[in-house]
């Protein structure tokens, strides 16, 4: 499948006490099959040598918005340009409060308030057509419908944004989830809260993280095909705790070879068939930036976790509890197994009644083959995976609260 990614954002020699940006961003089957665009986008800005921005949107998938691949880089390129501002001043705050009533009282005002003002320069620029004005209804704000999610990255303070979809994950240096970013109940997996809704500005989270009290390797922000690509409940968890393996045991040169990989995999038909674009940031912590050749053991173990993110359908990291993708397989496992001995015993019978006294073979007949097992255990996994990430694409319900439709 053809990948699309931006360019990471890798660090100067001696500037390991800085946050990197690693991005990619990848096409999903379901839009590579109908002629779609990619309708994410993903930006970051180095707005001090201190502080890094990165945004992600997710264009929504329904046909009245049908602009909505330009609304999400739209809403990533005024996201970040409105962040400038507040991330200037991190530095002077001395608690988590007045950062959040500022992200939330001024920085989203700004953000809806830039956004509709491009969707409208934009719209001047390209008029929509007789066709087009039947499809959108009456505002012009309809057709560019987006998600968003913001991370502003200081020394101190990481500061989130988020409306719509998508997820925020923490990653601990113990590899636990951090999930700062309060979940909106309105969301259902099929309508999402959006930039293009009238009361955008009070549909936004924020959420304001200490990081000298609390501790990070990383963040990721990441569209819903990333999600709906996990099997694993809860897929944070695992993805948290391979992360942190590979952040402190892989210098970023190595991540940022491995994230369009991972993005693809989840892009893709075994995936969720979503577009599916992914920021992750590294925090100045990681020890992954003093490691530039693994040791035999950590780069064994990072392999391993490297292996389960780039699996179509992310399976658990075996220092979690078990979880449903592990009992599905050691139940196919016990199937094939089974499947083995019942296909010896048949085969035993079948030659000791062929052997016995007054039996004759019935000409042309022969004992039916048996599939290998491996093979018959593999088919039921693909179908049945298929099956659980399937009904995340092409869902449709009335945009915005943004109709989705995969997008």
């Amino acid at each position: 499948m053809p990948m699309s990614t931006d360019a990471s954002e890798l660090p100067p020699p001696g500037a390991r006490d800085l946050w990197l940006a690693l991005t990619a961003s990848q096409l999903g089957a379901a839009h590579q099959a109908t002629g779609l665009p990619n309708q994410d986008a993903v930006a970051v800005r180095q707005v001090r040598p201190d502080v890094l921005v990165a945004a992600v949107a997710d264009g929504h998938g329904h046909r009245r918005h049908f602009r909505s691949a330009r609304g999400s880089q739209l809403a990533v390129t005024v996201a970040c340009e409105a962040a400038q501002e507040l991330a200037a001043r991190l530095d002077g705050f001395t608690t988590a409060a007045p950062i959040e009533s500022e992200a939330l009282g001024t920085l989203v005002p700004a953000i809806t308030g830039a956004w509709r003002d491009a969707v409208r320069e934009d719209v001047a620029d390209d008029p929509f057509t007789s066709r087009e004005d039947a499809v959108r209804g009456d505002d012009p704000l309809i057709a560019y419908g987006s998600t968003l999610l913001l991370a502003i990255a200081g020394r101190r303070w990481l500061v989130l944004v988020q409306i719509g979809d998508g997820d925020i994950l923490g990653i601990q240096p113990d590899g636990r989830a951090l999930l700062p970013v309060p979940r909106d109940p309105s969301l259902d997996g099929h309508q999402t809260t959006s930039l293009c809704g009238a009361g955008a500005e009070d549909e936004f989270r924020a959420a304001v993280v200490d990081t000298s009290t609390t501790p990070l390797l990383g963040v990721m922000l990441a569209t819903d095909g990333y999600s709906n690509a996990q099997l694993a409940d809860p897929w944070t968890d695992a993805v948290s705790a391979d992360l942190a393996e590979l952040i402190n045991d892989r210098p970023p040169e190595w991540l940022a070879g491995q994230l369009p990989l991972w993005a693809s995999r989840c892009a893709s038909a075994d995936g969720s068939a979503d577009d599916t674009t992914i920021a992750l940031l590294i925090a100045p912590s990681a020890t992954g930036w003093r490691h530039d050749v693994p040791d035999e053991l950590a780069a064994d173990a990072a392999t391993t976790a490297a292996r389960r993110l780039a699996e179509p359908i992310t399976q658990p990291s075996p220092r979690g509890p078990v979880r449903a993708p592990a009992d599905r397989s050691r139940r196919l496992m016990v199937i094939a197994a089974a499947v083995v001995v019942i296909a010896a015993v048949a085969a035993f019978l079948a030659i000791q009644l062929s052997s016995s006294p007054g039996r004759t073979p019935i000409p042309g007949k022969t004992p039916a083959s048996c599939s290998s097992p491996s093979a018959t255990a593999g088919t039921h996994a693909t179908a049945s995976a298929t099956a659980a990430a399937g009904p995340h694409v092409g869902a449709v319900s009335s945009p915005c609260k943004g109709g989705k439709a995969g997008g």
